[in-house]
């Protein structure tokens, strides 16, 4: 049996999903759920990194060993990182400064 395991992250909230697939097929099933949220630091709009690192880890430690993993997020927020360590916050793509494309 081959066993994964998905995290979907989006805009309001986060998943973690398992798919188990053997001779009989593939049976999914929801391991986790959890929100996310925008918050809001020095006038801008960020995501809450930091909080959605700790539930992703959470609900990938109920699921258990499987035999791959992966996320999806968005397409365009962005943080910056230097030597494998993240400068300041995530942006949201929501962010009014997207709205004059500085």
């Amino acid at each position: 049996m081959t066993r994964v395991a998905a995290v979907d992250i989006g805009a309001t909230s986060g998943r973690i999903m398992t798919a188990e697939l053997d001779d009989a097929g593939i049976r999914l099933s929801e391991a986790a759920r959890f929100p996310n949220r925008i918050i809001e630091a020095d006038g801008r709009w960020t995501w809450d990194i930091d909080g959605l690192y700790g539930r992703v880890v959470d609900g990938l430690r109920l699921v258990g060993e499987v035999d791959s993993w992966g996320i999806d997020t968005w397409a365009v927020d962005y943080g910056v990182v230097h030597d494998v360590r993240r400068i300041g916050p995530v942006r949201a793509y929501r962010d009014h400064i997207h709205e004059t494309g500085l």
